[in-house]
């Protein structure tokens, strides 16, 4: 009985230093004190992305619209609050592109020419954007920092062009306009992500953006959507 009282005196001791252990630990991930470097500092962003620009169905009996690469490059400022959060507004260059098939419905449009119900095309645009990001730090180890992202992004656009195509009996006609034409240059979205930091300068990250208005100026719905993988050097 005594051998069976001392393991379970063990077995709670060892159980409550492991909590310990644990809270402490918790502790050391989110620091809710104030943060003893700079109040501001300034990263360099660069990357790729995957994007995509939705359109409505309306007339459509299909409707596929592929994801398309681009790339990114632009500067952030960090504006530290406190050792756990941070405000992160950023200015970026980014390239866009994406890929799209359709069939038109004739019963929908009925003066469709024959041949003209498929259409075929790509798109490529370049913008500037300004994400506002809210960031919330942790410290999973000491050589790096985990920041957890969520904010709104402004995209204003500058130029680029769609190329599509329709079949009329064995050979095709090729259509080119400006991209800007048809959708909305100013788009408001929201971005959420993660990014790593090594070594208090070398940054990894991932972020989601995802349109909040519709991406077409003369009809409801469509949106514009990207994945960002970036690299960086936070100064």
């Amino acid at each position: 009985m005594q051998l069976i009282r001392n393991m379970k005196l063990k077995s709670i001791l060892l159980g409550l230093s492991l909590l310990a252990g644990g809270s402490a630990y918790s502790q050391d991930i989110i620091d809710m004190g104030e943060y003893d470097g700079d109040l501001v500092s300034f990263g360099a962003r660069i990357g790729v992305n995957t994007s995509n620009v939705t359109s409505p169905d309306y007339g459509k009996v299909y409707n596929s619209d592929s994801w398309g690469t681009g790339f990114d490059a632009g500067v952030v400022v960090d504006l530290r609050l406190r050792d756990w959060f941070a405000i992160q507004p950023g200015f970026f260059f980014q390239s866009r592109s994406h890929n799209y098939d359709y069939v038109y419905s004739t019963d929908y449009f009925p003066s469709l020419p024959a041949g003209h119900d498929y259409e075929d095309g790509h798109t490529r645009r370049t913008l500037f954007k300004v994400p506002v990001l809210f960031s919330l730090r942790l410290h999973p180890a000491e050589w790096g920092e985990l920041s957890v992202d969520l904010g709104p992004v402004f995209n204003f656009g500058i130029g680029g062009h769609s190329w599509w195509r329709y079949p009329v009996g064995d050979a095709s006609v090729e259509h080119k306009e400006k991209y800007y034409d048809t959708h909305n240059s100013f788009m408001m979205g929201l971005k959420m992500g993660a990014g790593l930091t090594v070594f208090d300068h070398y940054y990894v990250g991932v972020h989601y953006e995802a349109g909040l208005r519709s991406a077409w100026k003369y009809s409801a719905g469509g949106r514009d959507k990207a994945w960002s993988f970036t690299i960086g050097y936070d100064f």
